[in-house]
């Protein structure tokens, strides 16, 4: 965001010539992933004066943009590339832009493309512009109809039976877990697999650095020599590598990690940390997998330890902590339990001491007692978390390396199910150890369980170049292994969150690559399993559509595998797209599932509940409703505050708050919050700037800049130049107690959940913080809410939507559902319409009514509020708008 004003700024200052600035910016262009980004760098382009002709000789670089969808990239930049595109390229820029599903810009585009003669290569926009001129919105239907006709283009009638493509195909069976195989011990083949690991994107703990290392150490072991000439070219990255060029180059290895010591690392640092002290010393390592699933045998570790017995070595704490939690306990027999009782293997620690029990011991005390699979507990954000790793008694006298967070659990427990396939956030992180990650988590032995099911399929949806590859491989393989089953994805685990799902446009289409790769069977009761999600929001998800329109693409498929008896005829039942038929409204998401479902066998529908039975509390009223801590006293400061924008004009709108200080007339302070809020948090003041009463724009400075806090000695707010004013000096504040927050300040934390921009994601996260700390209670909301409502420029629809992605807070942010409905009411009681936004508070309301109901007649809502005042008000208006049903429902459940 504000790093965009930095290049027109050094442009104009003739820091950095325009030709430089540009291609920086288009380079921040291609590399931006968010939406606001992308706005950004295009209003710095045309800050620098990039015009069409500009753009047009960029028309091939910038087709890979729009393909991404972005409504206001394709809005911006499509126009006017088609006007100037070459035939050749035309066709190509057309498919790319009409990727938005925003009716707007496909209006915008196909306008665009009507003024232009028609290209050799037209009929490849058959199918497209055939889906168009079926479109529900009328005048995208129609430009694509005019389009057509004047490009003499035929519509592409539907699929014969005959042109079906077999996409459901029979699930493979469970595959046999590959033997791990090293591979040649050669100073060659060590040289091939360091280039190799290096050569990959991300350094993983797989397969591949599994066979790295145990090659490494069984040619330096034979000739360390050779191992070092083998090695020198490697250069240092992170993780084993480092300790391997340390050991390479004769250096003690390079600390990674907690240098005052090193002993409680997580296991496999830990590992390759002491491996490395003693590559050529070892003559193997007991870490070193059986299979390619990275589990080891009994048998296995029991000769390794012979071999240790025999040359007089010791075992290695972390190499021996490693193997047992690889250990696979079904190949126990008597002859291996019997080996181990003779072996008297030392295990060493890295402070060079001696356990007390010989590494046989260890084993075998291990196998009665070891580190058990946590189980997975939702947390206070509504994310499936994994409780604590504890070490058992069978360990006494290890050290514990789950002291700290313990990374790439699928390689340290590759038995584990959720546990270890949880800690890989396959869903919206970008990262480039996923792809490799997802290959070798494919390669375990048993099925994936629903949650790993879900999320393998979610993860395509959200990768780097460099990963996306494998990725998708991880995929093609878990259903060639008969790993993925089909029925198995469990949407309850998608983004391993309980919150609604997000970017399920971007789902849509890795799920129809996936279904095109004959995994049809997979993919086909997740999209109704998401539909059904969809349907329990407030309001039906973004990209719900895109799925809808999948179900009525592969429907011929699956009624085509039902009449062969590939299918059960059970998967056409499809409960989620027939209730959303019945859900009403001309949404293409609707519109689509009614033509759908029209085409679907009758089959038997639950009778749908009357509007006025209340639904059932599903979680538990004291699950979302636990006991609350009593809130702090609030203190007021008689402060008064406004919002405004900073900048109207602003492609990301950012709240300007005003405070007004009682006692100072000659002075107000703005304060400003674009994404750094530390000062709040953390010490309990706010970075604000002075201005002269009465003006509306924001004037911050280093001149003019401020810090308030409330003086708690003089009961008054405190008005200091220095952000660490305890000391007189600037810098974080150090020496005294954070300060309290009064309401001023905590109606501006408030505020700042209706922001646009990043304070979507940290606003909440800051709201939960003062309410941990007992700051923010119910009565705190009631009071920010009515002053902010004051404002026109904050959206009560967007004021609740920190509550409509988490019904957890309910207990603290009711108030914002009851001051919204009044204002609502008090608007309507005036002779107005009920307001647009007043719907979303509705949808929200309704379905948190049972909670509601329950709390008023409980009594931790008061009575007062629990009245609803303005509601009757909404119910009565003789007004056709949506809301007036809803408050009538509303109603009836409360």
């Amino acid at each position: 965001g504000p790093f965009g004003q930095v290049l027109p700024a050094g442009v104009k200052r003739d820091w950095l010539p325009r030709g430089e600035g540009v291609e920086l910016a288009f380079a921040a262009l291609d590399a931006s992933v968010r939406p606001g980004d992308r706005k950004v760098w295009l209003d710095v382009l045309e800050e620098l004066g990039v015009g069409d002709e500009e753009l047009s000789a960029r028309t091939q670089a910038l087709i890979p943009l729009l393909a991404t969808g972005d409504t206001g990239l394709v809005a911006r930049l499509a126009p006017k590339l088609i006007a100037q595109a070459e035939d050749g390229v035309l066709t190509e820029l057309l498919l790319a832009s009409l990727s938005a599903t925003a009716k707007k810009a496909r209006q915008l585009v196909l306008r665009a493309v009507l003024e232009r003669p028609r290209p050799q290569d037209a009929e490849e926009l058959a199918p497209w512009l055939t889906m168009l001129a079926a479109d529900t919105d009328k005048t995208v239907a129609s430009l694509a109809a005019r389009l057509m006709e004047r490009w003499d283009i035929r519509a592409e009638a539907p699929p014969e039976e005959s042109e079906l493509l077999g996409l459901w195909q029979e699930t493979p069976p469970v595959w046999q877990v590959p033997a791990f195989r090293p591979g040649t011990a050669s100073p060659e083949a060590l040289t091939g697999l360091a280039a190799e690991l290096v050569g990959r994107p991300a350094l993983v703990h797989d397969v591949l650095a599994e066979r790295f290392l145990a090659t490494a150490n069984a040619v330096a072991y034979g000739d360390p020599a050779a191992a070092r000439i083998s090695l020198r070219g490697l250069c240092p990255s992170h993780s084993f590598i480092d300790f391997i060029v340390c050991w390479v180059q004769g250096e003690p290895p390079r600390y990674g990690f907690d240098e005052a010591d090193e002993r409680i690392w997580p296991p496999l640092p830990a590992r390759d940390y002491v491996v490395s002290l003693r590559l050529h010393k070892l003559p193997c390592l007991l870490s070193t997998p059986s299979m390619d699933d990275l589990s080891i045998s009994l048998p296995d570790l029991a000769a390794r330890l012979a071999r240790y017995q025999e040359t007089g070595t010791a075992a290695l704490e972390a190499d021996l902590f490693l193997a047992l939690t690889r250990l696979d306990a079904a190949t126990r027999t008597p002859e291996v339990v019997e080996a181990l009782q003779r072996l008297t293997v030392p295990v060493e620690l890295q402070s060079g001491e001696a356990l007390p029990a010989t590494a046989g011991q260890i084993v075998l005390a291990y196998l009665e007692d070891p580190v058990r699979e946590p189980a997975f507990a939702v947390d206070k954000y509504g994310h499936w978390e994994k409780t604590d790793l504890t070490l058992p008694d069978s360990l006494r006298g290890f050290p514990n390396r789950f002291g700290r967070y313990v990374y790439e659990l699928f390689s340290i427990f590759p038995l584990w199910g959720d546990c270890a396939l949880g800690e890989v956030r396959w869903d919206s992180e970008v990262y480039h150890e996923k792809g490799l990650t997802l290959r070798q988590v494919v390669r375990r032995a048993a099925p994936l369980p629903p949650s790993a099911s879900v999320n393998l399929l979610a993860a395509q949806r959200s990768t780097t170049p460099d990963a996306a590859e494998d990725a998708m491989r991880a995929v093609t393989e878990a259903w060639e292994r008969g790993l993925l089953r089909p029925g198995a994805a469990d949407v309850a685990w998608l983004d391993w969150s309980t919150t609604p799902p997000s970017n399920l446009a971007a789902l849509a289409s890795a799920l129809e690559g996936i279904a095109r790769d004959g995994m049809l069977s997979v993919v086909w009761p997740l999209l109704d399993a998401l539909v059904e999600d969809s349907l329990k929001a407030p309001r039906l998800l973004a990209g719900t559509a895109e799925l809808v329109e999948l179900i009525r693409v592969f429907l011929p498929e699956v009624e085509n595998a039902v009449a062969r008896g590939g299918a059960q005829p059970s998967v056409l039942h499809l409960p989620g797209l027939r209730a959303l038929a019945r859900h009403g409204g001309s949404s293409r998401a609707v519109s689509t599932a009614q033509k759908v479902a029209a085409l679907l066998p009758p089959t038997p529908v639950k009778p749908e509940k009357e509007d006025t039975a209340a639904p059932e509390m599903d979680p538990p009223f004291d699950v979302v409703w636990p006991v609350q801590p009593a809130a702090s006293p609030l203190i007021d400061d008689s402060v008064a505050v406004a919002v405004d924008w900073a900048d109207p004009e602003a492609p990301t709108k950012l709240f300007l708050f005003t405070l007004t200080l009682p006692g100072i007339t000659d002075r107000v302070f703005q304060v400003l919050n674009n994404g750094w809020y530390y000062d709040l948090e953390q010490e309990g003041q706010c970075k604000a700037h002075t201005a002269a009463p009465g003006i509306a724009v924001y004037t911050g400075s280093r001149d003019n800049q401020a810090w308030l806090h409330w003086d708690t000695e003089r009961g008054v707010m405190a008005v200091c130049q220095h952000r660490n004013w305890a000391q007189g000096k600037d810098g974080p504040l150090e020496g005294v107690r954070r300060p309290p927050l009064p309401v001023s300040l905590l109606t501006v934390i408030i505020g700042l959940l209706a922001q646009d921009g990043d304070a979507v994601y940290f606003a909440p996260r800051l709201l939960r913080k003062c309410m941990e700390r007992g700051e923010i209670g119910a009565e705190m909301i009631r009071r920010a809410t009515r002053t902010l409502l004051q404002n026109p420029v904050v959206s009560p629809a967007k004021l609740v939507r920190a509550l409509e992605k988490d019904t957890k807070l309910l207990p603290v942010l009711w108030p914002m559902l009851t001051e919204c409905v009044k204002s609502a009411g008090a608007l309507v009681a005036g002779g107005n319409p009920p307001p647009v936004w007043v719907n979303r508070i509705l949808d929200i309301a309704l379905r948190c009514a049972p909670y509601l109901a329950e709390a008023a007649r409980r009594g931790l809502i008061p009575a007062e509020e629990a009245r609803w005042q303005g509601l009757q008000d909404i119910a009565a208006s003789k007004s056709k708008s949506t809301a007036v049903g809803k408050a009538k429902k509303l109603l009836a459940v409360l």
